[in-house]
């Protein structure tokens, strides 16, 4: 598989990373470098090769749950590039139709979650 300088960038892009070019440049090196160990990696046959246990015990090594208090809503936005009054601004993963945009009140899109109207939320009405 071969990536391209385009395909990193819409990476960097999702991950709201700004790069120089010449560090896109670099990081397109080393995952070109990565895919083509991967894919030598998967020329190797390995049947009949029994899957390798850890060396070391597994007991142990994990701990109980413990209740501890949340992050509060301001200190979990601090960060995010846009809001809804309390919660994170997102675009759509799904594409609203012709029909469905038809379908909206004369004031825009009624966004809910949980059947709480965010519009209303956002603009204080709660």
């Amino acid at each position: 598989m071969e990536i391209s300088e385009k395909q990193i960038a819409h990476l960097c892009e999702l991950a709201r990373l700004d790069l120089p070019p010449e560090e896109l440049k670099g990081l397109l090196g080393d995952l070109r470098g990565i895919l083509r160990y991967m894919q030598l990696l998967a020329c190797v046959e390995t049947t009949g090769v029994d899957p390798m246990l850890p060396s070391v015990g597994l007991a142990g090594s994990l701990r109980d749950d413990q209740p501890a208090p949340g992050t509060g809503v301001q200190d979990a936005l601090r960060g995010a590039p846009e809001r809804c009054g309390n919660f994170f601004a997102v675009p759509a993963a799904v594409p609203v139709t012709p029909a469905q945009r038809a379908a909206e009140p004369k004031g825009g899109s009624t966004r809910k979650i949980h059947g709480r109207d965010l519009n209303a939320h956002a603009a204080g009405d709660h």
